[in-house]
């Protein structure tokens, strides 16, 4: 993904990780050639997955904005599929800091698991984004009423 950033006839589409595998990419020339650094896949509001091309310039002013929202550059937990726009977000701010991002893309929502994956971030400055899954009834919080 580096050279995705730094090279403009280079760009990178992330394919989803399979259980016990990191992320894959493959070559998108064809997307190079329109000023693509990464390729995306998002359903949007439809369902049906499209390609979204993201230039190598946005991706680093998306990283530079949050980098100034919150006070500096640092390393990321990536807890989000790279071949989301999210997670190749989080993906692009550890680069763009010269880190490297620590995966936790299986069991995200086990404590211990997400304890030893933080263990090894070792930048002074650390961060996490992290959705938790929607459908999961331990994720959500009842507040009783009145209370």
């Amino acid at each position: 993904m580096d050279e995705a950033l730094n090279d403009d006839s280079q760009a990178l589409e992330l394919l989803p990780s399979q259980p016990g595998q990191h992320p894959s990419w493959m070559p998108r020339r064809d997307a190079a050639a329109h000023g693509a650094a990464a390729v995306v896949r998002t359903s949007g509001s439809t369902g049906t997955p499209k390609e979204t091309l993201l230039p190598a310039d946005a991706l680093r002013a998306s990283a530079a904005m949050t980098a100034q929202a919150l006070g500096g550059h640092g390393q990321w937990l990536l807890t989000l599929q790279p071949s989301y726009v999210a997670g190749l977000a989080v993906l692009t701010r550890s680069l763009v800091a010269g880190t490297a991002p620590v995966p936790l893309l299986e069991r995200t929502t086990d404590p211990s698991a997400f304890v030893s994956a933080a263990g090894r971030l070792t930048a002074e400055r650390r961060f996490v984004s992290w959705f938790p899954p929607s459908s999961s009834g331990s994720s959500r919080r009842q507040t009783p009423s009145g209370g």
